[in-house]
Parts: C-alpha cells; structure tokens; sequence
C-alpha cells in the first residue's frame, strides 16, 4: 500500500505492484475499478432528484440557512477590528463544529440514508441546546468540560470519567433549565424529541438484526435502502426545528450589538421569520414546543434590540 494508506512509505516497486494487483483483481468491464460503486451512485442521484422534486420549499429554506451560516461565521475574521474574546473564539468553534456536522447529517439525507442522516442530528441538537444553554448564562461556556478539574498528573482512565460524570451533570443543568418553564405539553413533547434522536444513534443494531432476520426468512435485503416517508419527515421537521433554534443562537457571535451590519441584520431577520412561519405551520405539539422553547430560552440579542437587552 501507498503511505497515503499506511502512513508508511513503501519502495515504489511494491506501490506499482500492489496498485496492479488490486487493479485488476477489481476492474469491471468497462476497465473501472470499483464499477458496482459507480452503479450506487447512480442510485443515490436518482433518489437524491426524486426528494428535490418533492421537497422545493425545504432545499430553499435550508440552503438559504446554510449559506447564512457560512457568511455568519465568516463575518467576524472578515469585518471584526477588535481584539477577540476567549469566549467569542469558544463560540465560534462551537459554531463552525455544529455546521460541520449539519453538513455532513445533511448530505448523507439526500444521498438516501434518512435514517442514518436522522441518527447524525442528535449532535447538532445536544450542540444546539448547550448554545441555549450558553446563551442564557445558565452554563458558563468555562463549564463546557467541567466545572472542575481533576490534578496534572491523573491518567488517561481517570480524565475520561471525569470528563464522563461532568458531561452528564452538565446535561441534566441544562435539560433542568431549557425544560423549566414550559408548559408540561411542550416539556414532554421536547423530552420525547430528544429521546427519537437519541434512539437513531443506537439502532442502527436493531436494524441490522432486522434485515438479518428478514433474510433468513427469504426476503432479499436491498443494497440501497427503500424510501422510508416516516424517516424523511422525521428528518426533514427535526432539521427545521434545529435550524431555527440555531439561527435564534447567531446574534450571540457579535461583540456589539449590529457588528455584523444591517444587511446582515435584515437577512437574520428574514431566515428567522421564515423558520418561525413553517414550525408555525407544523400542527403536532412538537412544532408547538419548538415554539415555546425559541421565546423563551432562545431570544438573544435579535438585531433590532440593544445591546443592553442581550442575554449574552
């Protein structure tokens, strides 16, 4: 293997054989390595037409939000004149990590894995509810990895329960603050949403178990997965609800009140009154919830207030 590979560097003799070797052990017909590979795609492409010509409205909502979180977070190294704050770097970093991973959920979404892209939301939702959580200065952002710190010389094992036993206290802290509050509807409603996200993470075994059990039953298990409505709606409202309460998190990125200018402020105000009119339009108690949850825990700093009224 090359040392892209191995991270070992091999005479070129070997690499030449060993890319011959694996050549032609895989080359299809038509002389490609790798053709079988070419054939998924193709399926992927074809379901990923099929979801565009179903969901217009969602891709010009949610590519409009992911362009404004590019240019959000580009703004500061863009416009900023002042000396950064230990806290609006942490802020930053947490931001450009949560659209990493929106990114990634998202693309895997339209490839035809909503189930595996679903899974994928629970970190931008735990990412999200920590920035709420921030933002009302219920957590310090000094928290975020303890409240407390354990000696220099502790090991590895003992770091990570630390680390482990912190990180729950500090979900309970901020469950207890972002669920305080609300009405018991939308408490539970939140409770139970939290629960679907956390549960994609672990069934992907449940699954596999499944299809294993389907197929010792002679039914044949399909190397693309079916369109599942239940999993695409599923993952299409929670991404909504997601993009929603991270938008109301933007304003927290400015130093001062308008840093980022007016026009800035008025697409926020448009992304932020067009995400608030669809959960408006969701007629389960989720949407409801969301909605609680945004006016009471997630108002920071809108662009038409003062800066003194910011909860940052």
């Amino acid at each position: 293997m090359d040392e892209s590979v191995t991270g070992r560097r091999q005479p070129r003799e070997d690499i030449v054989a060993w890319h011959k070797r694996i050549g032609d052990a895989f080359a299809g017909p038509t002389g490609f390595v790798g053709e079988r590979v070419f054939l998924l795609r193709d399926l992927e492409q074809a379901r990923a037409s099929d979801l565009l010509g179903r969901f217009r409205g969602y891709v010009c909502l949610m590519d409009s939000f992911v362009d404004f979180y590019i240019e959000t977070l580009s703004a500061p190294w863009q416009i900023r004149r002042v000396a950064w704050s230990a806290r609006a770097r942490f802020l930053q970093a947490l931001h450009t990590v949560n659209l990493w991973r929106w990114r990634a959920a998202y693309q895997v979404f339209w490839t035809g894995y909503s189930a595996e892209a679903l899974s994928l939301l629970r970190s931008n939702l735990e990412t999200v509810l920590l920035l709420g959580a921030i933002g009302g200065q219920v957590v310090p952002w000094q928290h975020v990895f303890g409240e407390s710190a354990l000696p220099p010389d502790s090991s590895e094992e003992d770091l990570q329960e630390h680390y482990e036993r912190e990180r729950r206290k500090l979900d309970r802290k901020i469950a207890t603050h972002l669920l305080g509050g609300l009405s018991k509807g939308a408490a539970d409603s939140l409770r139970r949403w939290r629960r679907v996200l956390h549960g994609e993470v672990h069934r992907s075994s449940n699954e596999f178990l499944c299809q294993v059990f389907e197929f010792a039953q002679g039914t044949p298990v399909p190397i693309f997965p079916a369109y599942d409505e239940d999993r695409v709606t599923q993952f299409t409202n929670s991404s909504i609800f997601l993009a929603f309460l991270t938008v109301r998190t933007l304003p927290l990125l400015q130093l001062a009140a308008r840093e980022f200018g007016d026009s800035w402020s008025s697409r926020y105000r448009v992304l932020d009154d067009s995400l608030a009119f669809v959960v408006q339009d969701f007629p389960k108690s989720l949407g409801r919830a969301i909605e609680e949850l945004a006016t009471r825990h997630f108002s920071f700093n809108l662009p038409d207030d003062s800066a003194e009224t910011s909860h940052a």
